[in-house]
């Protein structure tokens, strides 16, 4: 891997001080920030090629692009992208909280983002509007996988900025059968529960008795299982009409409560489908692998990275190029997704 700058080095050294338990009191944020804090290295090195990629596709320089930053660990790409001489970088987070740490991690660190707001899309399009501005370029960092509906979502985006490009990293990748037979185990997980909590199923099952209380315990476990992907207002849509929810995975989940995925995983082939009525092409590139861990983590790693590092930087053409990009793929522990004008 190439040698962090003097920028992600400083970075990574302040990453790596930070006080946990001084931020927030969320014990889940909590385990987020110090997952963050222990990969500090990897997670910076993944920062740069995001911002990187942007910068290869765009006719402007730096100091020209507007990045959002959509609900991504906290602000710490936005951070790193003032830090290398962007123009304007914006944080985006439905969640307060993670607001909250984005602008406390800012202010402990030195620098942060020019704007910090809370709210979707269409928030940033009203803040956006009102300033005359339009974005280059939205990096997400690990939330595709999670987006209950992506139609609005990809419409919002390119009605924000026709000519934007979409960065996406996700582990949600259908390439490498080990991440999808672990994503899958956690799938199976949330949707049956465990350690005494009710799991999705379960909730689901719950949810419709208590608005069917009439209907019969083996229709409550039909409906229970064949809405499965819904959130509670679907789930009702969905038993009224008598339109059972058949997804294509058999693993695939999400809270009923919010309609957040688990890690949704999607065939390649929907992304596309699902942007190429505005205009977008969208290319697939491997992540690599963490090399700052334990010497025999380390050594697999390596292994896997010369795989990873033969693959082409873009769109393969050649037979050859394709082979490497397969063989990079299946390998590869997270995927690029890279959505551009065509």
């Amino acid at each position: 891997m190439p040698v962090p700058s003097i920028v992600q080095q400083q970075m990574i050294a302040q990453l790596k001080e930070l006080r946990v338990k001084k931020l927030t009191d969320d014990a889940d944020v909590r385990r987020n920030l110090r997952d963050i804090v222990d990969t500090a290295s990897y997670r910076v090195e993944i920062y740069q090629r995001c911002l990187d990629e942007v910068l290869s596709r765009s006719a402007h320089s730096p100091e020209e692009c507007t990045v959002v930053d959509y609900e991504g660990d906290y602000g710490l790409l936005s951070l790193l992208a003032k830090r290398l001489g962007f123009g304007k970088v914006i944080y985006l987070s439905a969640s307060q909280e993670a607001i909250r740490v984005a602008q406390a991690l800012a202010e402990q660190m030195g620098g942060g983002p020019d704007a910090v707001l809370q709210g979707g899309i269409d928030e940033l399009r009203k803040w956006c509007d009102e300033r005359g501005m339009r974005p280059h370029a939205l990096v997400s960092m690990n939330e595709i996988g999670h987006i209950y509906v992506l139609d609005p979502f990809f419409a919002a985006v390119h009605a924000l900025s026709p000519g934007i490009t979409m960065l996406f990293t996700t582990v949600a990748t259908p390439y490498n059968k080990h991440v999808v037979k672990r994503l899958r185990r956690t799938m199976q997980n949330q949707e049956q529960g465990r350690r005494g909590k009710k799991g999705f199923l379960a909730q689901r099952r719950d949810f419709v008795q208590q608005h069917y209380s009439d209907l019969p315990d083996h229709q409550l476990d039909y409906w229970a299982s064949y809405t499965r992907g819904l959130c509670n207002d679907d789930i009702l849509r969905a038993v009224e009409s008598q339109s059972p929810n058949l997804l294509q995975d058999p693993y695939n989940t999400c809270d009923p409560m919010t309609g957040r995925w688990c890690q949704r995983i999607l065939p390649i082939d929907d992304y596309r489908h699902l942007l190429s009525p505005y205009g977008m092409r969208l290319e697939v590139l491997p992540g690599h692998c963490d090399e700052h861990v334990g010497w025999l983590r380390r050594w697999k790693s390596r292994r896997r990275n010369n795989t990873i590092l033969k693959a082409p930087l873009h769109e393969p053409t050649t037979r050859r190029e394709r082979r490497r990009m397969r063989k990079a793929l299946k390998v590869a522990p997270f995927i690029y997704l890279i959505a551009e004008p065509k």
